[in-house]
C-alpha cells in the first residue's frame, strides 16, 4: 500500500549515518551579568561505532578552551589531542566499536543564533534552544538527529528563575547573590530540543504535570485564555497516543529571538505573543501534540501535530493537513489511531522517518 505521506520525501536523499551515538549530556552554563558572553562546558557520553574520531559541531564564534576525554586531566606529560576547523571539534580515540567514551569541552563566546542573552523588562534573561540546531550554544552530533538524556547546571542571579528539560533536583546558593540550578532529564530527548530559560517568571499549574511560565503581568490572562484547557489537551492525547514521554510539560514565554522549541517536555513561545492575549489555542495544541513526535521528521511531525490540534479544537477528524486527513479517511478511525500510537513509540526509538511512519500505518493483515 503506497501511502500519501511518502510524497513528502520523494526524491530526497537519506541523511548520512551517524558516526557515533550521543547518549547523555552534562551541561554547565554561566551567562554573563552584562553583555552577551556565555561560558559553558558540555560533557557528552558516547557509544563508539567505529575507529573514526568523535566529532561535534560547535559554532566558530565559540572559542574552545579545553577538551578532556574520559575525565583524564591534562598534564605537562599527557594532553588530550583534538582538532578544530570552523564548526567542527574532532577528538581522536583508540576505542573499539561498542565502547563508551566521554568528551568534555569547555568553551565561551557570544550568545547568538539559537541562544539569546539580554535585558527583559529590566531584568537579565537568557534563552538557549533550537528546533533546527543548537550549535551556537551546545556541541551537537553531526548527521541525523539524535536523542540523549541530560543533566543541567545553570548559574543565575538569586532573583531569577531557571528552567531546563526534566525535573529540578536541587539549587546551590553561591556568593555574590547567584545560585546554580540543577535539572535532570532521564527520558532521552532530541538534542535539538534541549533548552534552558532564565528570567523572572510567574509559574502557574493549570493541571497536574502541566505548567505555564510567563512574565508576572501576563500570568492570569494566559491561564484564563489559551492555556485554560492545557491539561485537558494532555489527557486527550494521552488516551490516544500513550503517556506523555516526559515527566511534565512546561509552556514558556521566552524573551528574545530564539528558534522555537516544542519537544523534550518544553514548549517555548515568543514572549511578545503574551502582551495581549497570548498564543492562540491552536498553537498551544500543536506544541502539546508535538511532544509525542519530537523525534520524527520535522515536516511530518508538523503535519501530525496540526491534524491533532484541529481534531482537538473541532471535536471531529479534520480533512487537513491533506495528507494526514486523506490517510485517516483511507484507513478508518481505529486503524489510524493504532498506527499513530505505534509511530509515536517508534520515533522515540530512533525510527521517525516518513518511511517508518508508512510502516507503522500499514494495516495489519
Amino acid at each position: 500500500m503506497i501511502l500519501p505521506l511518502l510524497l513528502l520525501v520523494q526524491g530526497a536523499a537519506p541523511p548520512p549515518p551517524a558516526v557515533h551515538t550521543a547518549r547523555h549530556y552534562e551541561i554547565t552554563l554561566v551567562p554573563a551579568d552584562t553583555g552577551t558572553h556565555l561560558l559553558a562546558e558540555a560533557q557528552t557520553t558516547w557509544t563508539v561505532r567505529s575507529a573514526e574520531p568523535v566529532g561535534v559541531l560547535l559554532d566558530s564564534a565559540m572559542r574552545v578552551v579545553r577538551v578532556l576525554v574520559d575525565g583524564r586531566p591534562n598534564t605537562r606529560l599527557s594532553r588530550t589531542m583534538y582538532g578544530r576547523s570552523g564548526q567542527d571539534v574532532v577528538v581522536p580515540h583508540q576505542k573499539q566499536p561498542g565502547d563508551s567514551i566521554s568528551t568534555r569541552i569547555r568553551y565561551h563566546g557570544p550568545a547568538g543564533g539559537d541562544a539569546w542573552l539580554g535585558e527583559d523588562g529590566g531584568a537579565r534573561a537568557f534563552v538557549a534552544g533550537g528546533w533546527r540546531g543548537s550549535r551556537r550554544w551546545l556541541p551537537v552530533p553531526p548527521g541525523p538527529p539524535q536523542r540523549a538524556s541530560a543533566l543541567f547546571h545553570v548559574q543565575a542571579p538569586l532573583a531569577a528563575q531557571v528552567l531546563a528539560n526534566g525535573e529540578l533536583i536541587g539549587m546551590d546558593t553561591l556568593p555574590y547573590g547567584d545560585a546554580t540550578w540543577h535539572y535532570r532529564l532521564d527520558s532521552a530527548a532530541p538534542v535539538s530540543a534541549l533548552a534552558v530559560v532564565v528570567g523572572r517568571y510567574a509559574v502557574s499549574m493549570p493541571a497536574p504535570g502541566v505548567q505555564v511560565w510567563t512574565r508576572p503581568a501576563d500570568s492570569a490572562r494566559a491561564v484564563a485564555g489559551p492555556f485554560r484547557r492545557a491539561g485537558a489537551m494532555v489527557e486527550h492525547l494521552r488516551a490516544m497516543l500513550g503517556p506523555l514521554p516526559y515527566p511534565r510539560l512546561v509552556h514558556v514565554a521566552a524573551p528574545g529571538p530564539p528558534a522555537p522549541v516544542s519537544g523534550g517536555g518544553l514548549a517555548l513561545y515568543p514572549a511578545a505573543d503574551f502582551a495581549e492575549e497570548g498564543p492562540d489555542e491552536a498553537a498551544v495544541a500543536r506544541a502539546t501534540a508535538r511532544q509525542w513526535f519530537d523525534g520524527a521528521d520535522s515536516v511530518l511531525a508538523g503535519e501530525i501535530a496540526s491534524w491533532l490540534a484541529s481534531e482537538w479544537l473541532t471535536g471531529k477528524p479534520p480533512g487537513e493537513p491533506r495528507r494526514i486527513g486523506g490517510l485517516h479517511a483511507r484507513l478508518g478511525e481505529a486503524a489510524f489511531r493504532q498506527g499513530l500510537r505505534a509511530f509515536a513509540q517508534a520515533q522515540r526509538d530512533g525510527r521517525g522517518t516518513v518511511e517508518d511512519f508508512a510502516s507503522a500505518m500499514q494495516p495489519s493483515r
